[in-house]
């Protein structure tokens, strides 16, 4: 595998819920794991402060690239071809 795209929802259970993760999902066909961190542990520890952030972490689990907001399939791609 060249890549696995993994999602994951900062569900606090006030904003976002279980339930909106699951119905974002579903409405947008994404067919991708979704994670939930109700805790907060995947925002601290990969230091989260903006809502969509992309994180690329290579074979090694070294954060090779890392933006916030929205972005691409195409900017995706880019990236995980420059890993390969």
């Amino acid at each position: 595998t060249d890549a696995v795209l993994l999602t994951i929802n900062l569900t606090d259970g006030a904003r976002e819920t279980v339930a909106k993760a699951n119905q974002y999902m579903e409405d947008n066909q994404f067919s991708m794991p979704v994670l939930l961190d109700t805790e907060g542990q995947a925002a601290n520890a990969y230091k989260i402060t903006s809502i969509p952030t992309t994180v690329i972490i290579d074979r090694q689990g070294n954060i090779r690239a890392r933006f916030a907001g929205a972005t691409t399939s195409e900017k995706l791609q880019s990236y995980v071809n420059q890993l390969k």
